[in-house]
C-alpha cells in the first residue's frame, strides 16, 4: 500500500514510501513495514523481515494478484476476538524458520571504476580508492550496504531511502587524495645488476 503521505528521510525532500503488509489467514493479525522501494530486492527483504518477526514461516502465500480470493475470505468469515489471540494457532500451523536466512535485497559483482562509487536504487555510494579496477561483492538490504573485494571490506554505509543523492566515507576520499599525490610523484628508474633500467 502506498498511504498519502510524505516521509521525512535523512537525505533528500520527502517522499510516499511504499508500505509492505501480510495479514495472517485464520487471525487477521497484521504485520506491516516500510521499505524504501517496491524493488524485488526490497520486496524480498521486507517479506523476510516480517517473517523473521512473527516467527515462522507460512505454508501458503496469497499475493497480490490474488486480492480478489483475499477480500472474499475476509467478507465470508468474522472473527470475535482479538487478532493477537488467535495468532499462536497460526503460528502452530505454519513452518519453522530455515536456519540459514534466505538471500534477499540487493547483490551484484561489479569492477570498481577510477571515481570510486558504485550505484544502488539510483543512489552513489563511495568504496575504498584501493579497489578501483577490481571486481568486488555488493550487498545491499533494508538499512545497510556493503562491498567486499575476495571477502575484505572495503565499504560499508547506511542505506539512503531517497533519490540520486551521493554518499561519501571521508576515509575513502581521503585516502584517494593520498593515492593521487602518489601518483603524481616521478619514480625515478632504477639500475638492476645486469645493467638494464626497470
Amino acid at each position: 500500500m502506498f498511504p498519502p503521505v510524505k516521509i521525512p528521510i535523512a537525505r533528500g525532500g520527502p517522499r510516499v514510501l511504499p508500505v509492505l503488509v501480510m495479514v495472517c489467514s485464520h487471525s487477521r493479525f497484521i504485520t506491516a513495514t516500510m521499505i524504501p522501494s517496491r524493488t524485488t530486492g526490497d520486496l524480498l527483504a521486507g517479506m523476510w523481515q516480517l517473517i523473521g518477526g512473527l516467527g515462522a514461516v507460512p505454508t501458503a502465500d496469497l499475493g497480490q494478484r490474488d486480492r480478489h480470493r483475499t477480500a472474499e475470505l475476509l467478507r465470508r468469515r468474522r472473527i470475535d476476538v482479538r487478532p493477537i489471540d488467535l495468532v499462536t494457532a497460526d503460528r502452530a500451523a505454519m513452518l519453522v524458520l530455515p536456519p540459514v536466512e534466505p538471500i534477499t535485497g540487493f547483490r551484484a559483482r561489479v569492477r570498481l571504476p577510477w571515481d570510486y562509487y558504485v550505484r544502488i536504487a539510483s543512489n552513489d555510494y563511495s568504496v575504498h580508492p584501493q579497489a578501483i579496477g577490481r571486481y568486488m561483492d555488493i550487498t545491499a538490504d533494508l538499512t545497510t550496504v556493503r562491498t567486499t573485494v575476495d571477502g575484505r571490506m572495503v565499504g560499508v554505509h547506511t542505506r539512503c531511502w531517497g533519490t540520486g543523492q551521493t554518499i561519501t566515507d571521508p576515509a575513502h576520499v581521503q585516502e584517494a587524495r593520498v593515492l593521487w599525490d602518489a601518483f603524481q610523484i616521478p619514480h625515478p628508474p632504477t639500475q638492476e645488476q645486469d645493467g638494464t633500467l626497470t
